[in-house]
Order: C-alpha cells, then sequence, then structure tokens
C-alpha cells in the first residue's frame, strides 16, 4: 500500500520575495567587498588605454569562447541528424577551428597583460568565492 499524500498549498510570492532581500544583500555585500579593494584591480601606473585595451581583449576572448561553443553544438546537432552533407559539417568543423584559435590568441595577450608588474591585482579568493 502506498501512504496518502497530503498536499498542501505553497505561497510562492513569500518565497521570492525572500530570494530578492538576499539577493540584495548578496550584492551589497560584493560591491562592499569591491570597495575594499577585494574585487580585482589595476596598478596607479596603469593608463586608461591600457586598462581599456585589457578589457576589450576579455570581452573579446568571452565572444570568442562562446562562438566556439555555439558552432560545437551546431556541429553535434549536424551529426545527430545524420543528413548533413561534407560540406557543412567541414564549415561547421572551421568555424570551430577557427573561434578556438582567436580565443586562444586573445588568452595568450590578456595572460601577457597580467603578468606586467604592477598593472593587473587580481580579485582575492574570498570575493570570488561571493561572487560565485
Amino acid at each position: 500500500r502506498n501512504a496518502a499524500t497530503v498536499v498542501v498549498g505553497l505561497d510562492l510570492c513569500s518565497e521570492i520575495d525572500a530570494l530578492r532581500v538576499q539577493l540584495s544583500a548578496a550584492r551589497a555585500t560584493v560591491a562592499r567587498m569591491e570597495a575594499d579593494g577585494q574585487g580585482e584591480s589595476f596598478g596607479t601606473q596603469a593608463s586608461a588605454g591600457e586598462i581599456r585595451s585589457f578589457q576589450e581583449n576579455i570581452k573579446r576572448q568571452e565572444k570568442e569562447e562562446a562562438a566556439a561553443r555555439a558552432a560545437r553544438a551546431e556541429l553535434a546537432e549536424l551529426k545527430a541528424s545524420g543528413s548533413a552533407s561534407d560540406n557543412a559539417l567541414a564549415a561547421v568543423t572551421a568555424r570551430i577551428q577557427a573561434a578556438e584559435i582567436e580565443a586562444n590568441n586573445y588568452k595568450m595577450i590578456v595572460l601577457r597583460q597580467k603578468s606586467i608588474k604592477g598593472f593587473y591585482c587580481p580579485a582575492k579568493a574570498s570575493y570570488l568565492m561571493k561572487c560565485a
């Protein structure tokens, strides 16, 4: 025999409100940690142009990594369909390789920029854990 299940009404609005309060508190904590210097920062000798170039390189790297992921997903779908032509598979494979090469290129540029002494100060572990 199965035990009887009792259906209990749930008030999702109160749960949503509680989550909103927790989220706003977490955002305030992260902002406070960033103001205290625990987030990533740049050295005093870094110029505005260097900082902008660094941030653009990170955005480009993320964009190319996203393009590679999308192309890999498209390739998987083409292979799964079974009706894809060899030309289509080759084109998607070429897109994957090009995006991965570009992403790796930007990754190396960013790593070189981070290695410049006094330019980039990474975020503290406690800040990264709070952001996650």
